[in-house]
């Protein structure tokens, strides 16, 4: 069930396309998916700290200068492979693949 949910927030967006607005929604969603998956109560916790922080102003305006089409798709990608590994149950390679995308991420966010 959780993997079915993680995979409509995956095709949502998948469905974006260059949306920016519609691809941070879903973006949400999937990461908030992953911390609840894990059925820890305090991860779910942390990501839900998260996403108030993500709905600040400036937040919002560092979005719109980092989600550019090649970056959405990108994101995509990155999110894709996070979301096989966990329908594998590669624990090893979900946690590669996150770090990875975080990292990529983190250095987006400051270059800006």
């Amino acid at each position: 069930k959780d993997i079915g949910r993680l995979g409509e927030a995956l095709a949502g967006m998948e469905a974006a396309d260059a949306d920016r607005e519609r691809f941070s929604r879903w973006d949400k969603q999937f990461h908030l998916l992953i911390a609840e998956g894990t059925h820890n109560p305090l991860m779910a916790f942390i990501y839900w700290r998260v996403n108030q922080i993500r709905a600040h102003a400036q937040w919002s305006a560092m979005k719109n200068k980092i989600l550019t089409p090649r970056r959405i798709a990108e994101y995509n990608r990155q999110h894709r492979a996070v979301y096989e590994a966990i329908c594998a149950r590669d624990v090893e390679r979900a946690v590669a693949e996150i770090t990875r995308h975080m990292i990529e991420v983190r250095r987006d966010l400051l270059a800006h």
